[in-house]
């Protein structure tokens, strides 16, 4: 599958998320407590297995106006229908994570 640089720029950005979240201390900044604690923790463990919140600003680059939010859920449905990534949230996508081929596929991205 030739990616588009978009869609390389997604499974790279789900990558380095995974990475930097998981490696967060577990204890968090010394200043949250209770649920927010909770969340943040919540946040590790997710990344842990690879989930992520969706952060098309920080993985693209730039802000999304309307069109373009459209456009990025597109390309995120590509990557999954493509089998490199798994979309996870009710009837909304709001975190996602890469298969096993997804990963590798992004392991090869960042060496490049």
């Amino acid at each position: 599958m030739k990616l588009t640089e978009t869609e390389r720029a997604i499974l790279v950005g789900i990558h380095r998320d995974a990475t930097r979240i998981a490696a967060l201390p577990w204890a968090g900044d010394g200043h949250s407590r209770g649920p927010r604690l909770g969340h943040y923790r919540l946040g590790i463990e997710e990344a842990r297995e690879g989930i992520v919140p969706l952060e098309p600003t920080r993985w693209l680059g730039h802000a999304l106006d309307g069109a373009g939010r459209r456009a990025f859920s597109r390309t995120i449905e590509r990557l999954a229908s493509a089998g490199l990534v798994v979309r996870h949230g009710d009837q909304r996508t709001k975190r996602v994570s890469l298969t096993a081929k997804g990963q590798q596929v992004a392991e090869l991205l960042v060496r490049e």
